[in-house]
């Protein structure tokens, strides 16, 4: 039997017109119109867990929504033609669900955490030989890291990109033009003009008779425009710095032969200032250099630069996240079986991390967050904060023999490390705003160490700031400039202190470099 044509003329209505439509109130069209029945099926792959996990509640909700959908049948017409949408939506949803439980359910190492002290025997420290024994007046310093192969590379990638792909073969720059060029840009540091063109203006104020005796203004802008780092026919898609990354590997090698090597380095992030269009700059509010790239930086204590990368978007270790993948990679190049000691903060900081470097002979020390610290049973920052200045609580993970340090100062501090216990306690000083004086309270070991060799990486921005080569910011020459100017003056700091005891400012250090790598 079929349904009426019309839809007015039923046998009886079975409910009221003005309720939504169900399968027991259907008009005629709606009983002859085609029934579309869509079933999702999704096999379920993922491994056992432990019951009453939080990861079971969630499976158990996903595979609700699961079920939802499958029993779903749509046999109307306006219901059928929303159905694939629909279905389509749900399936994105729960596979995002799944993709993302998967990627929480990492393995994690069982820990054994315990009330009690970090006691390690850290092997003994013997500094690597080093590989520069020259002069370490600022000249010969600063050529040992731009010396004449990184010169010579330079010019022909310059000369070949002005004749192969701007065609003006009439260009030909010569070593003596680019450390010409090279000693205006340090001269710029600390002789700022609003314009390149003051410097060589006779009726100006700002007329520089050394600039002006050292190079034309048009070679200089010449150079300015047709410096190079790379071939572009032989660049790396793949690659966000492929034009700037021959001269970064050059200057990190550099870097890491003439280092010092001490045992305790730090990681952490350094802006570079630069305002045109680049897929890899970055915007950071609230910091000083806002607009920029990211550089991860490897540092000694008193900022020598040691390894630097530039970051770059989706270029990590997904199993170990971005913070750990930074410095896994930056400590790569570090030489093996030597016992350093890492510092870093909580961008970088994970029990995972820690213990990647302990198998390789590092230890690591830094700041974490308190949900990173594969459920730690220190006590949370809530009751944490509620405690006296202060006052510190620690686990310690005999699985791995790592500790985790909670400490409140004027808010709760969490803190990791393989090497550096709560134990000697000290004391530090701190303001107490209740009390309008300055009072004492006990500081851990932990967060003591931490104090004093996690600033490198911003004592090297500190000299960097004050007096930054100019350049084309375009190439990234004053980037690369003020990386070899700044490891060059921490080594001739040290230098002095050690045979005079006096302090050399980074101004006296570039003008001496300025003024002895200009022509004679």
């Amino acid at each position: 039997m079929e349904p009426p044509s019309d839809g007015n003329m039923t046998e009886g209505d079975s409910a009221d017109e003005d309720e939504p439509s169900s399968i027991n109130n259907l008009s005629g069209h709606q009983l002859r119109s085609a029934a579309v029945v869509t079933i999702n099926r999704q096999d379920d792959t993922e491994s056992p867990e432990t019951p009453g996990s939080e990861d079971d509640d969630e499976d158990a909700n996903t595979d609700n929504a699961d079920n939802a959908d499958d029993d779903a049948v749509y046999s109307n017409e306006g219901d059928a033609a929303k159905a694939p949408v629909e279905n389509r939506r749900a399936a994105t949803a729960s596979g995002a669900k799944t993709k993302n439980l998967t990627a929480r359910r990492r393995k994690m190492q069982s820990r054994q955490w315990c009330k009690e002290d970090l006691d390690v025997q850290w092997p003994e420290f013997q500094l690597p030989p080093k590989n520069y024994i020259g002069a370490t007046d600022p000249v010969n310093l600063f050529e040992y890291f731009v010396d004449d192969d990184i010169c010579k590379f330079l010019v022909d990638m310059s000369n070949n990109y002005a004749r192969v792909d701007k065609g003006n073969h009439g260009v030909d720059i010569s070593v003596d033009q680019l450390k010409a060029f090279l000693w205006i840009l340090l001269l710029s540091g600390y002789v700022n003009v609003p314009r390149w063109r003051m410097l060589w203006e006779v009726e100006s104020e700002t007329f520089n008779a050394t600039v002006s005796n050292a190079m034309r203004r048009n070679m200089f802008e010449m150079v300015k425009r047709f410096l190079h780092c790379s071939d572009n026919r032989k660049l790396n898609a793949a690659d966000k710095f492929a034009k700037m990354r021959p001269l970064m590997s050059m200057l990190n090698e550099r870097f890491l032969a003439c280092s010092s090597l001490e045992q305790h380095l730090c990681v952490d992030e350094s802006m570079a200032p630069y305002f045109g269009r680049h897929g890899a700059k970055q915007f950071i509010r609230g910091k000083p250099v806002r607009f920029g790239f990211k550089m991860w930086c490897l540092c000694e204590r008193l900022g020598y630069l040691i390894q630097f990368d530039p970051y770059q978007s989706g270029e990590y270790d997904k199993d170990v996240g971005l913070g750990a993948s930074v410095v896994l990679n930056l400590v790569s190049k570090l030489p093996q079986s030597v016992p350093f000691k890492l510092f870093g903060d909580l961008f970088f900081t994970s029990l995972h991390l820690i213990d990647e470097l302990k198998a390789r002979g590092y230890g690591y020390t830094g700041t974490v967050m308190s949900n990173r610290t594969d459920r730690c049973p220190v006590m949370p920052p809530k009751l944490l904060a509620k405690k006296p200045r202060g006052f510190h609580d620690f686990q310690h993970d005999r699985a791995a023999d790592t500790i985790v340090v909670g400490w409140n100062d004027n808010r709760p501090v969490y803190m990791a490390s393989s090497v550096h216990g709560v134990n000697p306690v000290g004391i530090c000083t701190r303001w107490s705003a209740s009390e309008k004086k300055k009072i004492s309270v006990e500081l851990p070991d932990t967060v003591a160490k931490y104090n004093i060799y996690m600033g490198g990486v911003d004592r090297m921005d500190e000299n960097m700031a004050n007096y930054p080569s100019g350049s084309g910011q375009r190439n990234g020459g004053g980037l690369c400039l003020s990386s070899a100017s700044k490891p060059a003056f921490t080594m001739h700091g040290k230098s002095i202190a050690k045979l005079t005891r006096a302090r050399n400012t980074h101004l006296t250090f570039s003008n001496s470099d300025a003024q002895l790598l200009g022509p004679t």
